[in-house]
């Protein structure tokens, strides 16, 4: 079956551009396309590709169609001859070829015509075979195709272009061994050379556009062909143009990036000929690109010949190593990228080896040898600006040569420590050659002279050297402490303790500081030791006696214990050797089987340093201990099992005893305060459970699971009893014991979950609160426990097992005291139904034995170990411990989980319904319940446990939304609605938060309609009771509310009082609403006016209209003022994570000053929550200051006042005596002061009056008047008509409105007028307050002398003193949107009549 396109599909976007578009030639061409297709359906050709190809070809070649159709239908043919076959290309490409040259040849001028006939010749020259390549008629058409994609008219050269590339990447001109066949590459050469070769400044165009064609001509071409194209390339260089020497460097470069026919020898040819044209270093882009192309070269030249590279590579750092003398920081830049890829691609282990012995023999010859005298050259004083550049060369140099690097680049790194000014860098080159040569090689050549003067030259301090040792010391040898830095250790100690006895107290501190960081490095030197297996014998007794002797090296040799064990463990768990290991890599990577053998020869002396911890551990400080738990913990873990269990053993066994008599010491002396040896032996314990987790020894094979869990038994069975000491330490040191063994066996926590939750749950009220933290984590570690069992890649045999285990045995061994039964019922009315809630113990769960089936399991853990655990995780969401409250909230979502996984174990599939359908619904049942049992906490007494209930359903309500079903979610909503008849603040608050998140979750009106009126009842009480607290959330609410149902509704269930508020926020909303229309019409008539300016006037008007959606109806309604910052900030429900999660957002760090600002007469009501966004802001304690003649400068006002250390003013007493040339001082001051406000307001309105033209349009009009004195007209009419004049003036010459950029006319006078007024308005308003916050009075002259302010009480007649008037504090007051301000006028007109 023949499938017929559609025409829009084999000719894309000619048809609809046509009907959309206006230009002539795209309309010509569619009808000519509509006649072609009437033709082929008129002869019942299907509509294809090669039907119109057909159809085009006969055309053009019968000739029937008119001349000025002629491109039309060559335009077609270009389009559809690339969806045709190749083989139908191929069999008429003949006749394409001529007819195309035709076409060329002719109308050669006209570009409509070239540009198809390009495209037609181009594809039919791509699809030809080998064979007709043979013929004069591809050749020449070959060649015109070059001739074209040179040609000036860019539109015709980029199509050509884009043709030859993909006739010379096509298999018709492909050879036999790769490259272009003969014919095709030397007439392609011949073209280049021809251009190349008669290059003048008139055709200095043409060889740009012949490299472009080079570009992909050079790595097609066979070695003779690329000698003569090269030939020319380079000499072109030498013209020195900056636009074609790079191009031509770019061109080259192809050589080295793509496959080619060259060896090594012509690379190394043509690295020779490249020497000898090198560019200038002004050219700064064509120094670049010769620097780039040199780099690629002799890497492609390793690849392909490394021996004969390395004889020539010092040629390459010889000749670029000038770039580093020069100033433009690109070029050195791009030299040091280049000498580093070489070092690291380049240098072999050949030439390294060929240097080592040319040193050993004094010959002095050899290339690396070269080299290195050549990166010793850049250190003098010539190279001194690019020294930070050549010294990461030499330490990339350092890094490759690695432990050959002595005695190679000796005389390298002593030039670089006589380097000075760079200490960072110098650093950095010796950090790697540390590592590279070791601390006993660097140390000879770069001794630390530790006893030498500061300032002696000859004998230099290197005492920084101990420092970077400590920082970057690795893969060094461990017998290099041995020898050089233990007996410098006993030194320094001798002469320490010498001063000590002279009384040289500040020389012994010094040499004690020293002695510190010489046994620092030790870390450094087990970190990876390369002889480890042999020099650890040696230093182990030393280190088992500084452990016992010296408690201030004591950490250090635990930490240098502990990093090496992990270190060897990691390099021998790692994977098996590479293949292959680069250079730079080798002396920095351990092998596993050498990392096992040392870690072997480590874990032998396991005897006799974990005795050695634990005598030390009880004397040793607690900030200490945490080291050497480490360490113990790192050398049981490769520690044989004999001597770990016999350890383990008997610290159980000192344990135990411990306890006994601490027991029969509180029974003989109950009085007496006992020192216990519980704290230090518990936490030696935890240094063994890791261990117990592993399922094989490092070294030897380890005992069994079995026997891990036994131990692990013994140990549980061992601490159970400190659960319910009264020693809060104890029980810490306990808990702690228990997290790790849960966190690293949950095979332990699943076959101990019974007792497990009998501990975390027992005598809760009475715990400490530091052990809430832990007990939430081991209850944490409990579900995930649960989580990973329950997973449904375990088989359900495995799963039945392991829960069979853990509820059957929780009754066949003893349990004693914390084994009591716990039993809390409570009952609450949920939804209508009435619930229960139960916590005890697992103490029912072993009575069926282990015959129970699996889904009972899953059962009783649902229905006894959950609810155990609800209650104390959903109180710790109010915990003030921060980390606590975070795994509080996250538990809370993992029971939900764990409510789920049980629900999808215990389903009992139907038949007739899907699977997951069931699951679903059972998940859901499930939850349901969850929120059941959290709901018990609703009936508690004190609020705080209640907000936490109510959060937590909330949090489980957010994240389970999916789930939840509607019914329950409208439930929970009767219930908690009644709860907002709380006294208590935060029960209320936590209730509009879980009605936020309701109506955030759930879309549908169905949910809280029903209980619309408990709702707006609720919110009328808050709002009459603690107005000021909830006053923001109450409007949110209200906000979202009116979103969803009618205004009218709302308004008809409100109660009197409250229905001011409702009518107040619908008054807000219908005004942003109509300026939100009026912003629109008039952005629509500023898109209408112009389009040159569409797009400023667009972003003019958003950045308006944003500044006016919060500023909008400020002044108005002050009954019911809503502060639109905060509202704009709670429009999106962002914040409900702030009250889910129970903690605070971080608020934005104010950089500014803020300055207490005051709005008029009315008082602040510093209890509001917003109040701090009314008294403090950044910007009103800045001023604009206009300087004369000079451009205004925001200057802070703080500037101008006196300030202590701390930015606060300093404000002196003025009622002491002051010295009168003090006083004078003062006074002139405050008159600079005075004088410099005026000057600010003064000059500024100066400039903006003079810029309006107000005063011009002043003086005219009241000349006007002068001219009409005598005239019997109204003087208001003169008035009037002087006012609208001025409004009119100010709004043709100044503004420039909110939707128009116009400065200089306005179109549209009767908008704009409305807009100036309303901002002449804003003007003298924001002055008028400013004034007032600043307590400047435009109507008072600071600079009269006679000025002066009042102080204190006034004083009249005889000293008569006239009392102040004192009003009763009334908190109503406080309130702003009430006005208050008339009792204080009554007191005030009262007192002035009793003064009359």
């Amino acid at each position: 079956m023949v499938y017929n396109y559609t025409v829009e599909e084999i000719f894309p976007n000619i048809l609809s551009a046509s009907s959309q578009k206006s230009n002539e030639s795209i309309r010509r061409l569619a009808v000519v396309l509509n006649a072609v297709t009437d033709v082929v359906k008129t002869k019942n050709a299907p509509i294809q590709p090669a039907s119109y190809f057909a159809l085009i070809i006969s055309t053009l070649q019968d000739g029937n169609y008119q001349p000025s159709q002629k491109q039309d239908l060559l335009k077609l043919l270009s389009i559809v001859i690339e969806r045709v076959s190749q083989q139908l290309i191929r069999n008429i490409s003949d006749t394409l070829i001529t007819m195309s040259m035709k076409y060329m040849t002719e109308e050669f001028g006209n570009e409509e015509i070239m540009k198809p006939c390009v495209v037609v010749l181009g594809r039919a020259l791509t699809h030809s075979d080998t064979q007709s390549w043979q013929t004069s008629e591809h050749i020449k058409a070959y060649a015109l195709l070059l001739k074209c994609s040179v040609d000036q008219r860019s539109k015709i050269r980029q199509k050509a272009l884009k043709e030859v590339i993909l006739v010379l990447n096509s298999s018709g001109v492909c050879g036999p061994r790769g490259g272009l066949i003969k014919i095709v590459a030397q007439v392609s050469t011949n073209f280049c050379r021809d251009i190349f070769s008669n290059i003048t400044l008139e055709t200095m165009g043409e060889a740009y556009h012949a490299l472009n064609v080079s570009h992909e001509l050079v790595p097609l071409l066979q070695p003779s062909f690329v000698s003569q194209l090269m030939d020319s390339i380079i000499r072109l260089t030498s013209l020195g143009n900056s636009s074609i020497t790079p191009l031509c460097y770019k061109t080259i470069g192809t050589l080295f990036f793509r496959t080619n026919q060259l060896i090594g020898t012509h690379i190394q040819q043509l690295i020779e000929v490249l020497f000898q044209f090198s560019p200038s270093g002004i050219d700064i882009r064509s120094t670049i690109a010769y620097t780039e192309l040199i780099t690629q070269a002799y890497l492609h030249f390793s690849r392909l010949d490394k021996q004969l590279c390395n004889q020539h590579l010092q040629n390459y750092f010889t000749t670029l190593m000038s770039n580093f003398s020069s100033d433009k920081q690109d070029i050195t830049k791009v030299t040091m990228d280049g000498f580093k890829n070489v070092i690291v691609e380049c240098i072999n282990e050949e030439m390294i080896s060929q240097a080592t012995v040319s040193l050993k023999n004094q010959q002095f010859n050899s290339p690396l040898e070269k080299i290195i005298e050549t990166l010793m050259e850049g250190l003098k004083y010539t190279y001194k600006h690019s020294w930070e550049l050549i010294l990461q060369v030499i330490s990339s140099m350092f890094q490759q040569l690695g432990s050959q690097a002595h005695p190679l680049l000796d005389k390298l790194l002593l030039g670089v420590d006589s380097l000075g000014g760079l200490q960072h860098t110098v650093q950095q080159v010796i950090a790697s050659a540390l590592v590279a040569i070791g601390a006993r090689n660097l140390l000879t050549l770069l001794p630390l002279n530790l006893d030498a003067h500061p300032d002696d030259k000859t004998r230099p301090n290197r005492g920084f050297l101990l420092q970077l040792m400590k920082k970057h010391l690795k893969f060094s040898e461990l017998a290099a402490f041995t020898d050089y830095f233990l007996p410098m250790s006993k030194v320094l100690k001798t002469k320490s303790n010498e001063c000590l006895e002279d009384n040289r107290l500040i020389e012994a501190k010094n040499l004690d500081i020293l002695y510190i960081q010489v046994w620092q490095l030790l870390p450094g030197f087990l970190t990876y030791p390369v002889d480890g297996d042999t020099a650890f014998k040696s230093i182990a007794k030393t280190l088992g006696t500084t452990l016992q002797d010296n408690e201030v090296i004591r950490p250090i040799v635990c930490t240098g214990l502990t990093t090496m064990i992990n270190t060897l463990k990691a390099a021998r768990d790692a994977d098996q050797d590479p293949i292959y290991l680069p250079l730079h890599r080798r002396h920095v990577t351990m092998s596993p089987t050498r990392a096992a053998a040392i870690l072997k020869t480590v874990a032998g002396f396991a005897k006799n340093f974990l005795p050695i911890m634990f005598n030390i551990y009880p004397s040793t400080k607690n900030d200490i201990r945490q080291y050497l738990q480490a360490c113990i913990e790192a050398y049981v873990s490769i520690a044989d099992a004999t001597t770990v269990n016999n350890l383990f053993n008997n610290i159980v066994t000192k344990l135990l005893e411990a306890q006994k008599e601490e027991e029969e010491t509180r029974r003989l002396k109950p009085e007496e305060k006992i020192k216990t040896k519980r704290y230090y032996l518990t936490e030696l314990t935890m240094g063994f459970i890791k261990r117990f987790a592993e399922q094989q020894d490092v070294i030897d094979e380890v005992t069994p699971s079995n026997g891990s869990l036994e131990q692990l038994n013994t140990l549980f069975k061992v601490i159970k009893p400190q659960f319910q000491a009264q020693d809060p330490g104890i029980q810490k040191r306990t808990f702690k014991v228990l997290d790790r063994i849960m966190a690293h066996h949950p095979a332990f926590t699943m076959e101990n979950l019974d007792k497990l939750k009998t501990i975390l749950t027992f005598n809760l009220q009475q715990s400490s609160p530091n052990l809430k933290k832990l007990r939430i984590r081991c209850i944490k570690q409990a579900v995930q426990a649960i989580l990973e069992y329950g997973d449904t890649s375990q088989s359900e045999q495995q799963l039945q097992q392991d829960f069979e285990n853990a509820f059957t045995q929780g009754n066949q061994q003893g349990e004693e005291g914390a084994e009591e039964t716990m039993e809390t019922r409570s009952t609450i009315s949920f939804g209508g139904r009435s619930m229960r809630s139960t916590r005890s113990g697992f103490s029912s769960f072993g009575s069926r034995g282990g015959s129970s089936a699996m889904a009972v399991s899953w059962t009783k853990l649902r229905q006894k170990l959950i609810p155990s655990l609800v209650p104390e995780i959903i109180l710790c969401t109010k915990e003030v411990n921060k980390k606590c409250k975070e795994m509080s909230n996250d538990l809370v979502i993992e029971m939900g989980k764990v409510m789920c996984l049980v629900a999808q174990r215990c389903i009992q599939l139907k038949k007739g319904i899907p699977r997951e359908q069931q699951i679903q619904q059972a998940q859901s049942e499930a939850l349901v319940e969850y929120i059941h049992l959290m709901a018990a906490g609703l009936a508690s007494i004190t609020p705080m446990m209640v907000s936490a209930t109510i959060v937590a359903i909330s949090r489980v309500v957010h994240s389970f939304r999916d789930l939840l079903p509607l019914e329950t979610v409208s439930q929970m909503l009767s219930t908690l609605f009644v709860l907002m008849d709380s006294p208590h603040r935060e029960v209320v608050k936590s209730v509009m938060g879980f009605t936020r998140v309701v109506m955030a979750c759930f879309r549908e009106n169905s949910v809280i309609e029903p209980h619309l009126q408990m709702l707006m009842d609720g919110l009328s009480k808050s709002s009459e009771s603690d107005r000021n607290y909830f006053r923001i959330m109450i409007q949110i609410l209200l906000q979202r509310l009116m979103k969803r149902f009618d205004y009218d509704q709302l308004h008809a269930m409100s109660q009197e009082g409250f229905k001011k508020v409702l009518v107040h926020i619908q008054r807000r909303k219908m005004r942003a609403e109509k300026l939100k229309e009026k912003q629109q019409s008039h952005v629509d008539d500023a898109m209408a006016d112009d389009d040159d300016t569409r797009s400023v006037k667009s972003s003019k008007t958003a950045k308006t209209s944003k500044t006016s959606k919060t500023g909008a109806g400020r002044d108005d309604d002050s009954d019911g003022e809503i502060v639109d910052n905060e509202l704009s900030e709670d429009e999106s429900d962002d914040d409900i994570e702030e009250f889910l999660f129970n903690v605070k957002k971080a608020a934005k760090r104010d950089t500014g000053d803020n300055w207490i600002v005051g709005e008029g007469d009315e008082p602040i009501d510093y209890l509001d929550r917003s109040a701090m966004n009314n008294i403090a802001s950044n910007e009103s304690g800045k001023v604009r200051i206009r300087k004369p003649n000079s451009v205004a400068e925001k200057t802070p006002i703080s500037k101008y006042f006196d300030t202590d250390g701390e930015g606060r003013m300093i404000i002196e007493d003025e009622d002491q005596p002051m010295d009168p040339r003090q006083k004078m001082r003062e006074l002139k001051k405050k008159r600079s002061m005075s004088a410099l406000i005026d000057e600010v307001f003064e000059e500024g309105a100066d400039a903006y009056e003079k810029k309006a033209g107000y005063r011009a349009m002043k003086q005219k009009s009241i000349n006007k008047r002068a001219n009409n004195e005598n005239d019997d007209s109204d003087d208001s009419g003169n008035e009037d008509q002087m006012d609208e004049d001025l409004k009119s003036a100010f709004t043709k010459r100044t503004f420039a409105t909110k939707f128009t950029t116009k400065t200089g006319k306005t179109a549209k006078t009767a908008k704009t007028t409305k807009t100036s007024l309303t901002n002449i308005t804003r003007i003298t308003s924001a002055t008028d307050r400013y004034n007032r916050t600043r307590g400047i009075s435009t109507n008072v002259n600071f600079n009269n002398p006679q000025h002066s302010q009042k102080k204190g009480e006034q004083k009249k007649g005889a000293n008569a003193v006239q009392p102040y008037a004192y009003i009763p504090l009334d908190t109503n007051t406080l309130n702003k949107r009430t006005k208050h301000l008339s009792a204080f006028k009554t007191v005030v007109n009262n007192n002035k009549k009793r003064k009359s």
